[in-house]
């Protein structure tokens, strides 16, 4: 494990990257066992050392890969209150490796019932959401977009309510010509899990207007699918006229 760590001093950036992942399988397989305060101390100093460079894509990529597989990392204070102070620092790829982050561990933290660290996370991104909606890197957007599906699941949770209430109304023009198709279809992924979770984004422009805006999408899997979400009964009308009205 000593020489797995010590590859935390490497200038290789894709080297630690890889050896990340592998440190958080270890954690994920050892979690149980008495020896698992110490692993993970020395696992965090190792990880900590390139944010004392300032290293900090190093940082946060490390954070990233080792909760691919011990989602739980997040867990610990100190390397949670560290990832969330970057969110109004970084950008593009690094920004969108803490909302991979984030995701995992808002499952944890509802698996646990920790609000707390939910509402953390939520404020946080209520703080930003200006910064992070400016930021048109796909990778950034897709991973906030991905990160806003889970939460919207939290239906209730205040925090994750007022910040769908902030950035639900501002993403349509972000993603509706997006070249990307795979990031048009993270977004009306969330569009359609709005329109059936919550009651008043059924009637709200931004969700019914991005989901016919979609039926006439350039890529034929997002038109289909869709197609599909309207054709259901309980979304739409099967009588023509009343589909009208």
């Amino acid at each position: 494990m000593m020489a797995l760590l010590k590859m935390y001093e490497s200038k290789k950036k894709q080297l630690i990257y890889a050896a990340s992942e592998l440190v958080g399988m270890i954690l994920n397989s050892q979690a149980s066992e008495p020896c698992f305060p110490d692993l993970l101390k020395h696992c965090k100093t190792a990880i900590f050392a390139n944010e004392v460079r300032e290293r900090h894509d190093v940082f946060v990529h490390s954070i990233e890969g080792a909760s691919r597989e011990y989602s739980e990392l997040l867990s610990d204070r100190q390397i949670f209150m560290k990832t969330i102070s970057f969110i109004d620092i970084l950008t593009g790829s690094m920004r969108a490796a803490v909302f991979k982050t984030y995701e995992r561990y808002v499952k944890v933290a509802r698996q646990n019932n920790n609000l707390a660290a939910i509402d953390e996370i939520a404020m946080s991104l209520v703080a930003v959401s200006k910064e992070i909606l400016a930021d048109i890197n796909d990778e950034n957007q897709q991973a906030f977009t991905s990160l806003l599906i889970t939460l919207q699941e939290l239906k209730g949770v205040d925090s994750v309510e007022k910040l769908l209430a902030i950035v639900v109304p501002q993403l349509k023009p972000l993603f509706v010509q997006n070249k990307s198709e795979y990031s048009r279809g993270r977004f009306y992924d969330l569009m359609v899990n709005l329109y059936d979770r919550y009651e008043h984004y059924r009637s709200h422009p931004a969700v019914q207007g991005a989901l016919v805006h979609g039926l006439n999408d350039s890529s034929k899997m997002i038109r289909d699918k869709l197609a599909e979400f309207w054709n259901d009964q309980n979304r739409l009308d099967l009588d023509p006229q009343s589909r009208l009205q």
